[in-house]
């Protein structure tokens, strides 16, 4: 092919052939660069959001470990310690838990429990059981029940609990098998 251009002039298409080049790769390459840091900035404002959160959550852990008073807790554990020592008993006394169980285990449907108060007092131990029966027949076959259990050494339901025939309001005092 021939050249049609003096070489003065080929020198200056190619100059101006390299910088449109050059100006092409340099756009491209700031556009790559936009384009990833404008995609960074989301996951950016999403550490920043958690970076945040966390510091507040540990500024406030820290506020809460200042404010709490020593001796409280103090109280609340020795607290513990004693209704934990109520409930332990000695492997040659009965264990509380079999024996709520064993109440548990005879209450007929028509039954229904509202409290239940333990109390031992050095050897002895009691059971109060205040309720609500259905009927009276409900009542005393509860009460017959609890009476053939080996655990409970005396089984007591006033009179007072039998004077109605139904929606009985009643209180059964037992005593527990050392």
């Amino acid at each position: 092919m021939i050249n049609l251009l003096p070489d003065s002039q080929n020198e200056i298409v190619r100059a101006e052939y390299r910088k449109r080049l050059l100006a092409a790769s340099a756009l491209l390459v700031m556009l790559s660069i936009v384009i990833a840091i404008v995609s960074l900035f989301p996951s950016y404002f999403i550490a920043r959001t958690k970076y945040v959160a966390l510091k507040d959550r540990a500024d406030a852990l820290n506020v809460q470990g200042k404010k709490v008073d020593m001796s409280k807790v103090t109280l609340i554990i020795q607290d513990l310690n004693e209704k934990l020592l109520l409930l332990r008993t000695e492997k040659k006394n009965t264990e509380v838990g079999s024996i709520i169980f064993k109440l548990v285990e005879n209450i007929p449907p028509a039954i229904k429990i509202s409290s239940i108060t333990y109390e031992k007092r050095g050897e002895t131990a009691k059971m109060d059981i205040a309720g609500v029966a259905g009927k009276r027949e409900a009542l005393i076959t509860f009460v017959d029940r609890l009476k053939k259990e080996k655990l409970f050494s005396e089984v007591y339901s006033p009179v007072s609990n039998l004077v109605k025939d139904t929606d009985i309001s009643f209180n059964i005092q037992i005593g527990i098998v050392p």
